[in-house]
């Protein structure tokens, strides 16, 4: 908060709001209601939602007006560590909940794991579906579509290891603006391609 402060500080002629508090809240009663689409404003959400705070609820807000654009930072490993994906028997009701929220549905139980049954037709436990962060980001994308005419794939960045940390996707009403993230992401992962393939790279 100091330093967003020292921001708006060093520019005092810019109109910078800063809002503190729980992030649901203030993207629907305090931004979304300034950037109205009638008035011919717009505007381009960054949304990070590390432990999943973002609900859905607020991404379907964000949708509504037709005047705002997101780019998320969609959290692979926060998400792998909240549905267990190796360890669907541990699920607990709070962990469940938390995933129904940051997804909207209950369906993704159905994307990420197989039901097991017995030779009686009972369900004797729940296997894990083979999932990669693409996968988990594209799960996330086609959420967005329902709300969004224009959602990218999904851009995976991973660590140092090559283990997924987060997928960036942008989701708006305009094409363009879709059009130009495409092209800053290809650019990118050319920029990775070539210093992966660079002698002591």
């Amino acid at each position: 908060m100091q330093k967003l402060q020292e921001l708006k500080d060093e520019f005092p002629n810019r109109n910078i709001l800063i809002y503190e508090g729980d992030c649901n809240e203030i993207l629907k009663s305090k931004v979304v209601p300034q950037i109205r689409y009638e008035d011919y404003q717009r505007g381009l959400v960054f949304l990070d939602p590390f432990a999943m705070d973002v609900e859905w609820e607020t991404v379907e807000a964000l949708a509504r007006p037709r005047s705002l654009e997101v780019l998320i930072n969609f959290p692979v490993m926060a998400v792998n560590r909240t549905v267990l994906l190796n360890q669907p028997y541990k699920l607990t009701n709070e962990r469940i909940e938390h995933m129904n929220r940051f997804l909207g549905t209950t369906e993704w139980r159905d994307i990420f794991y197989e039901e097991v049954k017995d030779m009686f037709d009972n369900i004797i436990r729940f296997k894990p579906t083979p999932t990669t962060g693409d996968r988990l980001g594209r799960v996330y994308k086609g959420r967005l579509m329902t709300v969004f005419p224009f959602v990218t794939d999904p851009m995976v960045v991973t660590n140092s290891i090559n283990a997924p940390l987060y997928c960036l996707i942008f989701a708006g009403h305009n094409e363009t603006g879709a059009s130009i993230i495409q092209k800053i992401e290809r650019s990118m992962r050319k920029e990775t391609w070539l210093l992966a393939n660079t002698p002591g790279g």
